[in-house]
């Protein structure tokens, strides 16, 4: 990786205004990879490496306060840093309907403490909503995955947000060895996630589904889609008698 590096830094320093153009917008291509959970490796880990140099250099004021503020040493931050604590904040406010508020605070030239305020409000508002969307369905856990052999999971509620059936679906997965579906109806619609892993693609997955579905879409482990209500039912009956191509993946034991 290091001596990619230096070719890739070399290279780039060969073109004229790149170096400019390279602090102002790497940090964001670095918080877009991380945030959408792409693989970390070949180009995508090298963008990530030198965005996270620049960020850790303070060439951004306003993600340097945003560091500040969530308690982070800006100089000494990770991946992981980025993916815990940053993205989740930037994310916030668009799952809960008001993607303007990190908008704002992305292209502030001021008053930038106090828009990242309401940024961290809106993340606490989103964590309230996501606690509650999991309490509605952690109780039915059991029957609902015994309803697809045991395979998968499938939740679905007029009470809950679009904007976090991504994250309710990664939290339930984290506490069972299937994939879990999460959807919320709006309109005549309902838009949900898939996240978790298995022995088959998510989007393949779905793919056998897709006379049923308006749209859908993502990676290996998390895909979305969005069906009409009509189709509610053969949603659930395609689940049923589609389960079978999933074989979930066991943890691995720690040595």
């Amino acid at each position: 990786l290091f001596t990619r590096l230096i070719l890739f830094n070399n290279l780039l320093k060969e073109i004229d205004g790149l170096e400019k153009i390279k602090e102002s917008y790497l940090p964001f291509v670095t918080l877009g990879l991380i945030a959408d959970v792409m693989p970390v490796i070949k180009t995508n880990r090298i963008l990530i490496s030198i965005g996270l140099s620049y960020i850790r250099d303070k060439k951004n004021y306003n993600l340097t306060k945003l560091f500040e503020k969530a308690n982070i040493d800006i100089s000494l931050c990770s991946g992981k840093d980025v993916a815990w604590s940053i993205c989740p904040a930037l994310n916030a406010s668009g799952r809960i309907g008001c993607a303007d508020v990190t908008v704002d605070f992305l292209t502030a030239k001021k008053e930038v403490e106090k828009k990242i305020t309401a940024m961290l409000s809106n993340n606490e508002e989103r964590k309230k909503k996501g606690e509650e969307a999991f309490n509605i369905f952690i109780e039915d856990l059991q029957n609902n995955k015994e309803s697809y052999d045991n395979r998968l999971t499938f939740f679905y509620s007029e009470k809950i947000a679009r904007g976090i059936t991504g994250i309710t679906a990664t939290k339930i997965a984290n506490m069972v060895n299937c994939p879990v579906i999460v959807a919320a109806k709006e309109g005549e619609y309902y838009t949900g996630s898939m996240r978790g892993k298995s022995n088959i693609h998510l989007v393949d997955f779905l793919n056998n589904a897709k006379d049923i579905l308006e749209e859908f879409g993502g990676h290996k482990e998390a895909a979305g889609f969005r069906f009409h209500e009509n189709n509610l039912s053969l949603f659930k009956n395609f689940l049923k008698e589609k389960s079978s191509l999933i074989d979930n993946v066991e943890p691995k034991e720690e040595e």
